[in-house]
């Protein structure tokens, strides 16, 4: 069986608490390239998968340390 706990998607709202970012903040990263791109759910709907927010959380990690 396949493990999906990968594919888990999160909504906006989730997001931003999650990473402690406005929704304009969000959307600007996201413009720059600095922050995973969503994926269109439906119409008016998007979501951030799981295990690009993560990879995202290891990058700024990284970023951190070097700077030290």
């Amino acid at each position: 069986m396949t493990d999906l706990s990968q594919y888990k998607i999160i909504k906006r709202k989730e997001l931003l608490e999650l990473v402690s970012m406005s929704k304009s903040s969000l959307y600007n990263h996201v413009a720059e390239n600095r922050f995973p791109k969503p994926i269109k759910l439906a119409k008016r709907s998007v979501g951030w998968l799981t295990s690009d927010i993560q990879e995202w959380f290891e990058q700024k990690k990284g970023e951190s340390l070097e700077e030290l």
